[in-house]
């Protein structure tokens, strides 16, 4: 039990580098997010009132990026092809 008014800290990157929820966590898997259980552990931006405040800045800005290539790409259906 912790008393009330005790100050912790919670590193999250240690979440995103233990073996035993992200097996090879240095490589690059889109697939170790399919499995729901750890993505409560994936927390990039922190969770909770206290998050990251640039996490809603950062997402625009993926946003913006995205729109910004997809403008200059050309998309065709099958029967164009």
């Amino acid at each position: 039990r912790v008393s009330r008014g005790t100050h912790f800290i919670l590193n999250i990157r240690d979440f995103h580098v233990d073996e035993e929820y992200f097996p090879s966590p240095s490589d690059v898997s889109l697939d170790r997010y399919k499995d729901t259980s750890q993505n409560r552990l994936f927390m990039p931006f922190g969770r909770g009132p206290k998050s990251c405040v640039g996490q809603h800045f950062a997402m625009l800005e993926m946003k913006t990026i995205l729109c910004e290539v997809l403008q200059h790409l050309e998309f065709r259906t099958k029967q164009d092809l």
